[in-house]
């Protein structure tokens, strides 16, 4: 949208409000993709002080 909207300016023409004709739609496609995603585990349930280590000079 934002390109749109500098391609828009930059052919002389003024954008004053914009409104959607209907609600969002989402698609299925990318409604799987994103439940795939969500039910991946983002962070481990081991204590970090067992995996980070102090390495001295």
């Amino acid at each position: 949208m934002p390109a749109l909207l500098r391609r828009l300016k930059a052919g002389g023409y003024k954008v004053v409000q914009m409104k959607a004709k209907a609600p969002m739609q989402t698609l299925p496609e990318y409604d799987e993709a994103l439940i795939k995603d969500m039910k991946l585990p983002v962070a481990s349930t081991r204590p970090v002080g067992s995996v980070v280590q102090t390495v001295s000079r």
